[in-house]
């Protein structure tokens, strides 16, 4: 016979959801994995739609948003999914005015959601050859975001990504149009399909990039044939100093050792992938090992506690998730170094979380 839930601790787990809620409503966040075209809500896209004579093919919101959630389900049929809406939104934007709503619109969401810092992928080639000016893409985005930044605080950086799907002198012509900017843009990447030759036909793009002092990311997506091939390249080849996605990595733990090396970071989504399907118990497991080898190594960084705290959580051990946030508010009160004020933060409204769950357990 299957065991009973009492209505005490349905009462806790509904309590622990919303203390997760509140937790992350409440934290300053940072955005680190954002297409700008992706961000048009379903009005602004028809309003830019119609300014610029634009026949869209849906004519619904309703429409829209259901064309987004096609193939969420499939991880095969995400990636084709995403790039067919992305197409539709960058088929409408034609001049700077456009590229300035876009970013306007984008930061003002930032502000509601608490979010302070993005930092924002752009890709200049569709509006290249839909006939917008590079100038007046960059100087829409420019004033779009600086418009934003004085009335909500939010600090945007930007990234022009580059299409894999695209010759590479294509994009090593638009590197060279960018010089003016070369102080507004921080970074280069590339996304689109994953096509033969990727990584390897870039490296001339990205040598030239590193020269330029351009930050270096690039997209390897899940679940692509030769995924693991792809990171290695981006690795070794490319010199990235981050990946977005990259999660087929872990199949990997020569790969794994590569990233953790370099110092490279992992721009992963996972809410991207909470849509495909539910992760594994098995998988969070793996996360939870993975913290446990970082903090054996190094012990002493609470961002280490933090992130293990938040497997926890979602593993449904409160008490251990609760005990590493305890340790990590305390490592912190005892390092002489400087104190990340957003990790400072979010550590309190963890701690005020716990704290609560406690009270209402009866424990504390």
């Amino acid at each position: 016979m299957g065991r009973v839930t009492s209505h005490t601790e349905e009462a806790q787990r509904k309590l622990d959801v919303m203390n997760i809620s509140q937790y992350l409503e409440r934290m300053p966040k940072a955005e680190l994995h954002v297409h700008i075209e992706g961000t048009i809500d379903p009005q602004r896209l028809f309003e830019i739609a119609e300014r610029n004579g634009v026949k869209l093919p849906f004519t619904t919101a309703d429409e829209i948003l259901e064309n987004q959630s096609a193939g969420k389900t499939d991880p095969k049929q995400n990636l084709a999914s995403f790039i067919e809406c992305l197409d539709v939104s960058r088929s409408v934007l034609r001049v700077g005015l456009d590229y300035e709503d876009i970013a306007y619109d984008f930061v003002k969401r930032c502000s509601q959601e608490n979010i302070v810092y993005a930092e924002v992928m752009f890709d200049p080639q569709q509006g290249i050859r839909q006939g917008v000016k590079f100038e007046a893409m960059v100087e829409g985005l420019l004033s779009g975001a600086e418009s934003g930044r004085r009335e909500f605080g939010v600090q945007v950086q930007w990234i022009m990504n580059f299409q894999r799907d695209w010759p590479a002198l294509d994009a090593m012509h638009i590197l060279n149009q960018a010089r003016p900017y070369r102080d507004k843009i921080v970074a280069i990447g590339l996304d689109n399909p994953e096509t033969p030759g990727f990584p390897s036909r870039f490296e001339q793009l990205y040598a030239e990039a590193r020269v330029q002092g351009y930050h270096l990311t690039s997209h390897c997506d899940v679940h692509i044939p030769n995924s693991i091939e792809h990171i290695r390249g981006c690795i070794e080849v490319l010199g990235v100093q981050r990946i977005d996605h990259g999660l087929n990595a872990l199949e990997d733990s020569k790969v794994v050792d590569r990233l953790i090396e370099k110092q490279i970071s992992l721009t992963a989504c996972p809410t991207r992938y909470a849509f495909q399907s539910a992760t594994s118990i098995e998988d969070l497991e793996l996360m939870v090992n993975r913290c446990d080898e970082a903090i054996e190594q190094t012990p002493n960084q609470a961002d280490l506690h933090r992130d293990r705290a938040l497997v926890l959580t979602l593993l449904g051990d409160q008490a251990k998730a609760c005990d590493d946030v305890t340790t990590a508010v305390s490592l912190l009160k005892r390092s002489s170094q400087p104190v990340d004020p957003m990790l400072q933060h979010e550590l309190q409204v963890r701690q005020s979380s716990c704290k609560q769950s406690r009270t209402m357990a009866g424990s504390d």
